[in-house]
């Protein structure tokens, strides 16, 4: 928080005090942020512009300038982060101002129609699976396929995935089933919260006995991590063991 519009607010502050403030923004967003904060810097010291307190036309014309590299989203997510980090006392005149909202407006107009992601035909992939079933000798081919049946069987997101957890209170074995709990996505709240995902078997069809194939891939699982103490379902399946990301996942 120290190089941001946040930083003349609690220069007063005591550390413990700081890390309490920054605990109200996820990880992730700090993560997601950092670049494009990076970029805004630089482009207000070329400018000799305030880049804590900066004016909303001076806002619109930075996203005008981000139009050739970066799609509408990553551009919205810019005035975002602006908005943000930059003094908090002017933050809602920065979200709401006019000129920026126009000009994000003119940008998406600006963009071709692209066409829309064409969704898979679910017969095709069953077939290719059953002409393709996964060896048991490959985590790689495990984990996609346990991916595979879980996605096909919730019908949630890639990113779904990378929020289950194998640890106690996370996944319970409640023969025959498989229940994985809190999921922990960045929209629950204490009133509201995605469910989490109970796994029956199939017996019937060994392919697509979901039970299975997860105690399969939290078998080899455990054989990749070793002493890596990981609490994450999906792991990188070669080089570092870590927690797979969402393209990980994809790829």
């Amino acid at each position: 928080m120290e190089a941001t519009g946040w930083a003349s607010h609690i220069a007063e502050w005591s550390p413990s005090e700081r890390c309490l403030l920054s605990a109200a923004w996820r990880p992730s967003t700090l993560r997601t942020y950092r670049l494009p904060w990076t970029r805004w810097v630089q482009w207000t010291q070329v400018r000799s512009i305030n880049h804590t307190r900066p004016k909303p036309a001076e806002v619109a014309q930075f996203l005008t300038h981000t139009t050739l590299k970066l799609s509408p989203a990553s551009i919205a997510l810019h005035k975002s982060m602006v908005s943000t980090w930059t003094d908090p006392s002017i933050s809602s005149t920065l979200s709401s101002d006019p000129v920026i909202l126009k000009t994000l407006k003119g940008i998406q107009a600006l963009r071709p129609r692209q066409e829309g992601r064409r969704i898979r035909d679910v017969h095709q992939l069953r077939l290719w699976i059953s002409w393709n079933p996964p060896s048991l000798s490959s985590f790689f081919e495990i984990s996609r396929h346990g991916a595979t049946l879980l996605l096909l069987a919730s019908g949630r997101r890639v990113h779904d995935l990378t929020l289950l957890l194998v640890t106690e209170d996370r996944l319970q074995r409640i023969p025959p089933d498989r229940v994985f709990l809190a999921f922990d996505s960045k929209t629950d709240s204490n009133s509201r919260s995605q469910s989490g995902w109970r796994l029956s078997p199939n017996t019937s069809e060994p392919l697509w006995n979901i039970v299975h194939w997860i105690d399969v891939l939290l078998e080899q699982r455990k054989q990749r991590c070793g002493s890596h103490q990981l609490s994450a379902l999906f792991i990188s399946t070669r080089g570092s063991v870590k927690p797979a990301s969402r393209a990980m996942i994809a790829n």
